[in-house]
């Protein structure tokens, strides 16, 4: 009977190590959760939107003068002026606004290099880009129509309801339209401040731009593009959303139709 007891007992500890060593090799080879990716996509759309701020910013008595004279912007000054709204990682952290910065450099006449540093808890980089100042024809009495700073974040859609009928089904084809909303075909506007040039058609071409909503991504509304076309609000309300797309898309504003006229000489 002892030596049964023994047995038992010598096989109850095999097993135990046994099961002990399975947990461990399990936990060696078992892939850990990795934020490095989430990390990355996070840093691209924020020095993205970094990006697109200091080419609306860069401009005119913005620029250097100077030949080899540099003009800075840091994240906290764009916040200030509303150049862009705030950003976080992907943790939820804000970055650092002080340390996170735009600069323009005059290389020539009339071109510019841009470096935009972003430094944030778990990333600090920068990217490079070009700026190109075109020189304006100054003897053919023809004028820059006026920027009246309409900004896509004064009108952007809030109502989840209203945002709902425009949410995208997810496709193949239509994540890569989205990529993520960092690298789709079509572009992120959800934190921009103004829209791409409105398009007869909203799906899986380079449109206005696609919003976040929900796990995926949503069309601009209707509403939206009527806004974004300087048209009254409702002025498309008997048409259904895919035709009033189509005819706010193939039309021009109000303004820039003036503008052109402007230019007719009278006989």
């Amino acid at each position: 009977m002892e030596k049964e007891y023994q047995v038992s007992w010598l096989k109850i500890v095999g097993i135990t190590v046994l099961i002990a060593v399975v947990i461990v090799i399990i936990c060696l080879i078992y892939p850990k959760k990795d934020n490095t990716l989430l990390t990355q996509q996070t840093y691209i759309s924020n020095i993205t939107l970094m990006k697109d701020a200091g080419f609306e910013y860069f401009t005119g008595s913005n620029l250097p003068q100077e030949v080899g004279d540099s003009e800075r912007i840091t994240l906290d000054e764009m916040l200030a002026r509303n150049l862009i709204v705030d950003f976080f990682d992907e943790e939820g952290n804000s970055c650092n606004t002080t340390n996170s910065y735009i600069e323009a450099t005059k290389t020539m006449d009339n071109e510019y290099e841009m470096s935009v540093y972003l430094s944030c808890d778990h990333k600090s980089d920068y990217i490079v880009t070009s700026i190109s100042n075109e020189v304006v024809c100054t003897d053919c009495n023809v004028t820059i129509p006026e920027d009246k700073h309409i900004d896509f974040q004064d009108y952007i859609e809030k109502d989840y309801e209203e945002c709902k009928k425009f949410k995208v089904n997810r496709t193949p084809s239509r994540e890569k339209m989205w990529g993520n909303g960092i690298n789709g075909n079509c572009p992120n506007v959800t934190k921009a401040h103004k829209i791409n040039c409105i398009t007869c058609r909203q799906d899986r071409w380079k449109n206005a731009g696609l919003v976040e909503f929900e796990d995926f991504c949503r069309f601009l509304t209707t509403k939206e593009l009527e806004m974004g076309q300087t048209l009254p609000v409702g002025y498309t309300k008997m048409l259904s959303p895919y035709k009033a797309s189509n005819v706010i898309g193939d039309g021009w504003t109000v303004d820039v139709i003036a503008h052109i006229f402007k230019g007719l000489k009278e006989e």
